[in-house]
């Protein structure tokens, strides 16, 4: 449920707080602040958007979520520590069949799996590294065996092989939960759904250890090192395609985020622009992707100005590969297609990424940006996430009463603290088209030149941070422009101080 009552996050933040049994003193050290800090956010609800943030993580909730959702009917979360060894054929299923059982290296590595499951089950989970790691070895192996065989080459896509790949991913991702998530616990303390491995003081000591620490990090290191990436990324395309498998191949794919194997979206960027290359490089002749068919367009791109050009222009240029570039001014009229890949919960910002492909293009236009094209008369929206069916959110707007206002009428509104959603994002739209008007202009860029050259910042660079702050939900909710607004003041500073 959405709402909008004042203090709603000071709120939310004591609800999930008393929800996973913590006290305020708890949460300050989890997330590396003091308890004082915890206090005032819960009292007024506003703080440092990274400590708000913070806290969004450890209770596994958005800050989208945090700011506008009501958690206050929360029921304390109560947990079984053992739960998860309990049911690791539940989060990471073994699976078999007759004809796959008739290998030696798949049956080998089978019973190694299934033995290793059992010792988690029964054992204490503090003493499974010396038990488990031969065992693990030797059942990687065996498996890399079946899959990497060259007596493979011609078994369908539901032979054995891809049972010996799934079995694979689960026990390498049985490994990354260990090393991986109990390394977070223990020492970042980042994650909620880690207090059961918390809980377990055994285990809390064993870890705590600076050696345990290092030995940690370096089989972690060992295990992302020892792996070909490509044998992961051909395991998961086979399985993918699997008729039997495919369910379970799209789940592993899911688990590369909740295990953080995926880091953040610019490597999210990185890997998609390398399986864009992967699938359509049997269009071309001998394999070889022409150099700019795919490419990665963000605001750190050494120049993005110049890839969004070619993007209009070139017709080797087919895919552009984006994170949240967005900014008004970034128009691409041949644009055909629009891929989602990841949530947007602004209305306003989800409006302006559709308007993308609206963009009217004549005929003669498009054929040199698309020679096999005849026409632009629609555009798709591919959804890969759910972004369509989703609330959005719709900014609140502050005083502004009527049309749009004047960019100087708009600095003074700002400097009186009249830092509103709607305020802001005119702002934004000021910059972005001021940037855009004057760069490259013969007559007038060297004004653009000048206030960089004076200010250490560009009119681009302000409307940047004011739409990252936005993605990002750093921002706390603007009430009144009489309330202490100093993360939001802290977006515009630098222009009206």
């Amino acid at each position: 449920m959405l709402t909008n009552d004042n203090n709603r996050i000071g709120n939310n933040i004591r609800s999930l707080r008393e929800a996973y049994g913590e006290t305020q003193q708890q949460l300050a050290d989890a997330i590396n602040t003091t308890r004082t800090n915890i206090i005032n956010y819960e009292k007024h609800g506003y703080g440092n958007p990274e400590i708000i943030s913070a806290i969004a993580k450890r209770y596994m909730v958005s800050v989208y979520e945090l700011l506008y959702c009501d958690f206050s009917g929360l029921k304390k979360i109560n947990y079984d520590k053992n739960v998860f060894w309990k049911n690791l054929e539940i989060f990471f299923p073994i699976i078999s069949s007759e004809k796959a059982l008739k290998n030696s290296d798949f049956n080998t590595a089978y019973i190694l799996h299934k033995k290793i499951y059992s010792k988690f089950k029964d054992s204490d989970v503090t003493n499974i590294w010396e038990e488990c790691m031969d065992d693990f070895s030797e059942c990687f192996d065996k498996y890399l065996d079946v899959i990497t065989s060259d007596s493979n080459e011609n078994l369908s896509y539901d032979d054995y092989v891809i049972e010996a790949s799934l079995n694979f991913l689960a026990i390498n991702y049985l490994m990354l939960t260990i090393f991986v998530s109990t390394k977070i616990a223990m020492v970042d303390k980042t994650s909620i759904v880690d207090k059961a491995v918390v809980q377990n003081k055994q285990l809390q000591e064993m870890i705590n250890k600076p050696e345990t620490v290092d030995e940690l990090t370096q089989i972690l290191k060992g295990l992302r090192e020892d792996i070909d990436p490509e044998i992961i990324y051909s395991i998961k395309e086979d399985a993918v395609k699997s008729q039997m498998w495919s369910e379970l191949a799209y789940y592993y794919l899911a688990m590369e985020y909740v295990l953080k194997i995926v880091d953040n979206d610019m490597e999210h960027a990185t890997e998609i622009v390398e399986a864009v290359k992967d699938v359509f490089k049997g269009e071309f002749p001998n394999g070889q992707i022409p150099e700019h068919f795919v490419q990665k367009i963000t605001y750190s791109s050494d120049d993005s100005n110049a890839l969004i050009r070619d993007l209009r222009n070139e017709k080797d240029f087919r895919i552009a590969v984006t994170v949240t570039l967005v900014a008004t001014g970034t128009d691409v009229k041949p644009l055909e297609i629009v891929l989602f890949m990841k949530d947007v919960f602004s209305d306003v910002l989800y409006t302006q990424m559709r308007g993308r492909g609206c963009r009217v293009i004549s005929d003669d236009k498009l054929k040199e940006v698309t020679p096999n094209a005849d026409t632009k008369d629609c555009y798709y929206i591919v959804d890969a996430v759910g972004v369509t069916e989703h609330e959005k959110y719709i900014p609140r707007t502050g005083p502004t009463v009527g049309g749009r206002i004047s960019l100087e009428h708009l600095l003074e509104r700002l400097a009186h603290n009249e830092l509103s959603d709607e305020n802001l994002y005119l702002l934004r739209d000021y910059c972005a088209t001021i940037h855009r008007r004057y760069e490259n202009n013969l007559l007038f860029g060297r004004h653009l030149d000048s206030f960089i050259a004076d200010f250490n910042y560009s009119p681009r660079d302000l409307a940047m941070s004011i739409q990252a702050a936005f993605d990002n939900g750093q921002l706390p909710p603007f009430v009144s422009s009489s309330d202490d607004n100093a993360v939001r003041m802290a977006l515009v500073d630098r222009l009206i101080s």
